[in-house]
C-alpha cells in the first residue's frame, strides 16, 4: 500500500527506478530472509521481522487506547532515517509499523509528510493542515507530477 501510495505522489516513474528494485523484490516475495518463530517458555510464538524493509511492529495499545485510527487506515510517507518510508496503520488502530521503501534520491522531499487516511466512505489525503478527498487529490497529483510544458 505505502509503495503504490508513493508512485501516486511522486510518479510511477520515480518508483520504476532501479533503486526501488530491491523493495519490489521485496513486495514479490523474493529476497525475503525467513526467520522461523521461537516458542517462548509460555507457550507464545514470537516472530522476527525482516527489518531491511518492516520493522517497528507496533501493535501495543497505549494505556487502553488504539494507538492509530480505529475505522479507518493511514499511510504517512515521510523522511525516516534517511530514506523514504512509511508509517502504517491499519484499521483498528492497534498495529502500526513503519516500513522502509528507498532511497530519497530524486524525490520531491518539499511534498513529504504525506498522508492518506481510507474511510468506509472515501479516501483522504491530508498535508499539513489540509485534507481533501482521494479524486480532488488525484486530480492535483497529475498536475504535480505532469511532465514540463504539460498543462
Amino acid at each position: 500500500m505505502a509503495f503504490n501510495m508513493a508512485a501516486a505522489v511522486f510518479g510511477a516513474q520515480i518508483m520504476l527506478d532501479t533503486a526501488f528494485d530491491p523493495v519490489r523484490e521485496y513486495i514479490r516475495g523474493n529476497n525475503v530472509i525467513e526467520i522461523p518463530p521461537e516458542v517462548l517458555s509460555d507457550g507464545e510464538i514470537a516472530v522476527t521481522l525482516d527489518e531491511r524493509y518492516v520493522d517497528n511492529w507496533l501493535n501495543r495499545e497505549r494505556g487502553g487506547q488504539p494507538r492509530g485510527p480505529t475505522t479507518e487506515h493511514c499511510i504517512e510517507l515521510r523522511k525516516i532515517r534517511g530514506k523514504l518510508g512509511a508509517i502504517v496503520t491499519l484499521i483498528g488502530g492497534c498495529e502500526q509499523f513503519v516500513v522502509t521503501l528507498g532511497p530519497l534520491d530524486n524525490i520531491a522531499e518539499e511534498k513529504l509528510p504525506v498522508t492518506l487516511w481510507c474511510r468506509e466512505d472515501d479516501d483522504y489525503w491530508g498535508r499539513g493542515n489540509w485534507w481533501m478527498p482521494n479524486e480532488e487529490m488525484k486530480r492535483q497529483l497529475e498536475r504535480l507530477n505532469a511532465p514540463k510544458g504539460r498543462s
